[in-house]
């Protein structure tokens, strides 16, 4: 029959699984796209395993980013209420800048993340420190001042497989770190020593590929884990003693 809406006949998996799960958008973006396509579509991102935020803005000034950053932390807040308890995740990214005021909140973030058991994780979130400001200047935080993990669940995983992380330093409460199935994980900017940085790999049984680009802190790596496969840096300067041959992926 002509006029038929051929996409309103497939079943919700299908909607989720071929169409809105090939989506190249952010959880927000997929919210405003789906509601204007279908009501059926309008709740439909409740079920996709999957939650990106970025918060991106231009040179605008102090007063104005902080208001939109204060919408945008409520927006995450009620889009976490908004998903089932019973979901799990495939992938959850966070974006944003954050200050003192929001630490708490970007940390009980990543708490939920964990507790959907969720596979991969990209957390670029920055600490800032002062004023908001324009271009690189508002990545130039001060050592000891970066954005801090100190949630215990997050240091005590075997969901997270692969995970991305930017602009920070570790504080596990108990002192140590297990992902017992982590197999990629790629540093930015971080804040570690070697002693940590012993803490990762004798922590991640399973890690294969170990990417640190621009991090400070260390200037000694000891790699002892038979896991690892591949070792990427951008330290030069670094001095490097493998235990064990590397073998290419």
């Amino acid at each position: 029959m002509e006029g038929v809406d051929r996409i309103n006949e497939l079943t919700d998996e299908m909607l989720i699984n071929n169409i809105m799960s090939r989506l190249d958008c952010t959880t927000k973006e997929l919210i405003r796209t789906t509601a204007t396509i279908s009501k059926r579509w309008k709740n439909l991102w409740t079920q996709l395993p999957r939650l990106i935020f970025s918060y991106e803005f231009g040179c605008i000034d102090y007063f104005t980013v902080k208001a939109d950053l204060h919408r945008y932390i409520s927006f995450i807040e009620n889009t976490l209420n908004q998903c089932p308890t019973d979901l799990n995740l495939k992938k959850f990214k966070l974006d944003m800048c954050v200050n003192n005021e929001f630490k708490s909140r970007a940390n009980r973030w990543i708490h939920y993340a964990i507790s959907r058991n969720v596979k991969e994780v990209d957390f670029r979130l920055w600490n800032v420190v002062g004023p908001f400001s324009y271009g690189y200047e508002l990545w130039d935080v001060p050592v000891g001042q970066e954005f801090t993990y100190e949630d215990e669940l997050f240091f005590n995983t075997s969901c997270i497989t692969r995970m991305t992380m930017s602009f920070f330093r570790f504080n596990p409460p108990s002192g140590e770190i297990s992902w017992g199935r982590l197999e990629c994980l790629c540093l930015l900017c971080a804040n570690l020593d070697e002693d940590m940085i012993e803490k990762i790999l004798s922590g991640s049984p399973c890690l294969e590929s170990l990417e640190l680009n621009d991090c400070y802190g260390y200037k000694r790596i000891d790699v002892t884990s038979k896991s690892v496969k591949k070792l990427v840096f951008s330290d030069t300067t670094l001095i490097i003693r493998l235990m064990h041959s590397l073998r290419p992926i």
